[in-house]
């Protein structure tokens, strides 16, 4: 896709880029260079329908419409990237980050105008992940202040064993603090739009679903 290009292109320059910055004050310096971390924490997941068609194995078209309840769950991340030094206060990171665990199952439940029926099922999110852009402020060699903006993708998993993929954009805004020369905690929230996913089949269905995310965390990181 031309987004995915995009990217690996803007991280491509900016790691050439990074090979000729000059070293600047100490404050920034302390963040410059390669980590791995791992979050855990508190995540909410929201699943919407658009109006769609039901096409009963005996024939006809039915118009209907489905409702799903948030999944609401633990959230665990594991994170890598790299900050550039750009100035002694402002530094630039690009990263990557994958949730490894299944998200709780939460219910849904179609209804189907005309033909006296409706059907019930769950679904749940996996396999989500995150590639992004890390502008940050230093606000001293201990302390920094940073967003993030990225490249989101998952898949979610019904209870008829269909899986669906969805790819959008994350936004998220966060704080680091470092307790050691190398290691650091951080807090910060993400929310996510996963965008649409288009010719859903469920239950014989046609029609269109949404999926965002928002996650809360706190974590852990070793800075190289």
């Amino acid at each position: 896709m031309r987004i995915i290009k995009n990217i690996v292109l803007a991280i491509s320059l900016m790691a050439i880029a990074g090979c000729f910055v000059s070293p600047v004050q100490a404050q920034s310096e302390s963040w410059q260079g390669a980590f791995g971390q791992v979050g855990v924490g508190y995540q909410s997941t929201s699943l919407s329908y658009s109006p769609w068609t039901y096409y009963p194995s005996g024939g006809g078209a039915y118009p209907g419409t489905s409702t799903a309840n948030n999944a609401n769950n633990f959230a665990l991340t594991l994170g890598v990237g790299y900050y550039f030094a750009l100035s002694p206060s402002f530094i630039l990171g690009v990263g990557g980050e994958y949730a490894p665990l299944s998200g709780s199952k939460a219910n849904t439940t179609a209804t189907y105008s005309g033909s006296g029926s409706s059907a019930t099922g769950q679904y749940n999110i996996e396999n989500a992940y995150n590639l992004y852009i890390s502008p940050g402020w230093v606000i001293d060699k201990e302390k920094l202040a940073y967003a993030k903006i990225g490249y989101a993708g998952a898949q979610t998993k019904t209870s008829t064993n269909n899986t669906y993929s969805y790819n959008g954009y994350s936004l998220g805004l966060g704080y680091k603090q470092f307790f050691t020369e190398h290691i650091y905690g951080f807090g910060e929230v993400n929310y996510t739009d996963y965008g649409n996913s288009n010719n859903r089949t469920d239950y014989n269905f046609s029609g269109t679903t949404t999926l965002k995310a928002t996650n809360y965390l706190l974590g852990i990181g070793y800075k190289f």
